[in-house]
This record gives structure tokens, sequence and C-alpha cells, in this order.
């Protein structure tokens, strides 16, 4: 693989299955991240209209 400027993880940890292969894909990210590393995720309850976030009142 080539090193980048800019490396984007953009929704990709969330659609790992295994356990273990977020880690490991965090980790090459990074050693191939020359300035800057983004990194994104889905949270749970994200994209659903009207879902309430943590802590919110009911």
């Amino acid at each position: 693989m080539v090193g980048a400027d800019i490396v984007n993880l953009g929704l990709v940890i969330n659609v790992i299955e295994n356990v273990d292969e977020p880690l490991e894909a965090l980790t090459r990210a990074w050693s191939l991240a020359r300035g800057l590393l983004v990194v994104s995720v889905m949270l749970a309850n994200q994209g659903h209209p009207g879902a309430l976030g943590r802590g919110a009142a009911r």
C-alpha cells in the first residue's frame, strides 16, 4: 500500500464484522497517513428519524 497525506476511513469501521479487524484497520490507516487520518462511524441510533440520542428525555 502507498501512503498518503490524508487517509479517510469514512464508515469503514462500522461494516467490519470480525472484532479484531477494526483495530488492525485503524493501525494500518495510521501507518499510511502522512498528515491526517479521518475516521467516522455511524452510531447505533443514527439514521433513524426521531431516534433519541443517549441521555435524551423521552
